[in-house]
């Protein structure tokens, strides 16, 4: 008679991790072939794969229902649209993630919008719409997807995206998603 045991989880393979238990991330063939995936510097995708990280750690947090201040569900409680799968990204956990190091702070914001505006970050709360010092809320999106060569072709053309990105053409185009959005 077959016992149908359950095999155990071999982990990692030894080339995927130094510890056969590390934790992972799941990026699809499709997120990496995708046109907004190849127009993103590898700043830019190293702090997606960061936001990554930051949302499951919180997702635990939330988990456990602990008051912890890496989750943002223990400051806004009330509010609906902040759920568990919810995170921050701010310049200081990236840097003490070790993705920027201390006087790349520009470039930390022109990359993080460029990950909103390239569709693989929503803003939930607006930091700066609600008070000084208060960090955003940001959950992973799919908006990506609609994303084609025409488009970041353009957006490269306006100077939102690429290396010569305008601070001030980024926040026009966000504000413009935003407002969709809310309609």
């Amino acid at each position: 008679m077959y016992r149908n045991k359950k095999k155990k989880n071999p982990g990692l393979e030894k080339w995927q991790s130094r510890r056969p238990n590390d934790q992972w991330i799941q990026v699809s063939y499709g997120l990496l072939d995708s046109d907004a995936c190849k127009a993103l510097t590898k700043k830019q995708l190293n702090l997606y794969f960061f936001a990554q990280r930051l949302r499951f750690k919180a997702l635990v947090a939330a988990l456990r229902k602990n008051e912890s201040p890496i989750t943002p569900t223990t400051r806004w409680s009330d509010y609906d649209k902040v759920t568990d799968d919810t995170t921050y990204i701010t310049f200081q956990t990236a840097v003490k993630g070790g993705v920027y190091p201390k006087y790349d702070e520009r470039t930390f914001y022109s990359d993080r919008k460029t990950l909103i505006i390239l569709g693989f970050l929503d803003i939930v709360v607006d930091g700066k719409t609600v008070a000084p010092k208060i960090a955003s809320v940001y959950r992973m999106s799919s908006r990506w997807q609609t994303i084609n060569a025409d488009d970041i072709a353009r957006l490269k053309a306006a100077k939102v995206i690429g290396s010569s990105a305008k601070t001030t053409e980024q926040d026009k185009i966000i504000r413009s998603i935003y407002q969709k959005t809310d309609e």
